[in-house]
């Protein structure tokens, strides 16, 4: 189990660290800029309470400073870019985990045995603040993983992400993975997202 749980930290630090942006193509949905960022808020108030197109690309940096059992410190922070957020803040977009890494008696897939529940805050660029839970389904072997996240409104949400609802898909088609030299972690995933609007 310590081999378990140390392999999540080090899958954690490549989310947050390598994001994968440096490569990435620009989507038209993934602002970069101020001006990309504008056409997705329009599209907020056109299709309030109609599910758009989500789309991340996160990493995720694991604390050093984490100490087990403390829930005032997290276990790391995402980076990176996602639909209707821009670039995250890292330093206000923490995560924690809400269990261990724990075998799956029945995995949904006999290649990721392994499964962490996490939660954590989702802050835009512009400080808009959404909340997502979900979890993680590991290979411990290849170091590859897959998983699933809601986001919702836990009642601190704010801006723009007041009463949203959506999710995404981290896939076996495009899993998510640790780099065992840098013990970053980094992923890209699908989904929906629904605004409340005004």
């Amino acid at each position: 189990m310590k081999v378990l749980s140390h392999f999540f930290r080090i899958s954690c630090m490549i989310l947050l660290t390598a994001i994968l942006f440096t490569n990435c193509e620009k989507d038209s949905y993934l602002p970069n800029s101020d001006e990309e960022f504008a056409p997705s808020l329009k599209a907020i108030s056109k299709e309030a309470h109609h599910a758009l197109p989500f789309k991340v690309q996160f990493s995720a940096i694991y604390n050093p400073d984490w100490i087990p059992g403390d829930p005032s410190i997290p276990n790391g922070w995402l980076s990176g870019q996602a639909t209707y957020f821009g670039n995250l803040q890292m330093e206000n977009s923490p995560f924690w985990y809400l269990s261990e890494p724990t075998p799956l008696p029945t995995p949904d897939d006999p290649n990721y045995p392994v499964r962490v529940q996490i939660f954590n805050y989702l802050t835009a660029a512009n400080g808009d603040r959404a909340m997502a839970v979900g979890y993680l389904d590991i290979n411990p072997t290849l170091g590859t993983f897959i998983g699933h996240f809601d986001v919702y409104d836990d009642g601190t949400n704010s801006g723009r992400f007041v009463g949203v609802t959506g999710y995404t898909n981290i896939t076996a088609d495009n899993p998510g993975y640790t780099d065992p030299n840098s013990g970053n972690s980094y992923w890209e995933a699908e989904g929906e997202i629904t605004f409340q609007g005004k």
